[in-house]
């Protein structure tokens, strides 16, 4: 099942964001000996909430990969646009887009208020 909004709490590092990264045609990229990395930014203001922080990559062959979150990632209400950098071996690097990314190949986001 593909998300369509993946939503955290506030303030809160779990859980892990999951995708599989795909080519334009929709299959799957292989990371074998890549590495990746996510980047997050308010869909509001355009401000950078999290840049290229490192990203777990699960399954290498079907291009899953998670991200873990870190520090106060989570700490701003909000929707935000999320996209993962995945760097091949040779040095070339990829703007991936994931399951269910928008139009415009990010993920969506969103940063709940937590009941009081």
């Amino acid at each position: 099942m593909a998300i369509e909004r993946f939503r955290i709490k506030q303030g809160t590092l779990k859980p892990a964001l999951r995708a599989t990264l795909q080519q334009g045609d929709g299959t799957a990229i292989d990371l074998t000996g890549c590495t990746v990395k996510f980047r997050m930014r308010s869909r509001r203001t355009n401000a950078v909430k999290v840049n290229l922080v490192a990203s777990t990559i699960i399954t290498p062959a079907s291009g899953i990969v998670e991200y873990r979150w870190q520090g106060t990632a989570t700490d701003t209400l909000g929707t935000f646009s999320g996209e993962f950098e995945v760097t091949f071996s040779g040095g070339e690097k990829l703007i991936a887009p994931a399951t269910a990314a928008r139009e415009d190949g990010s993920l969506e986001i969103e940063v709940t208020e937590p009941f009081a």
